[in-house]
């Protein structure tokens, strides 16, 4: 059994890279007004803030994979 928890922010330490990954952290997109397909680009925008809590917003567009669950 796999358990999904929300987190509300995720550390990414200087100078260390942080992977999201299948079975790790992850992004998952929940109350789509439309199924997204295998291949299909989607726009995402993340938030980050820093030790002086300023923050950022960056757009990005993530390619759509298949659910391996």
């Amino acid at each position: 059994m796999v358990l999904m928890r929300a987190i509300l922010g995720l550390d990414l330490p200087p100078g260390k890279t942080v992977e999201l990954t299948q079975g790790g952290y992850h992004v998952m997109l929940i109350d789509l007004k439309t199924q997204v397909r295998e291949g299909q680009s989607v726009p995402i925008t993340l938030f980050f803030e820093g030790s002086d809590k300023k923050r950022q917003t960056v757009d990005v567009r993530a390619m759509a994979r298949p659910d391996a669950m």
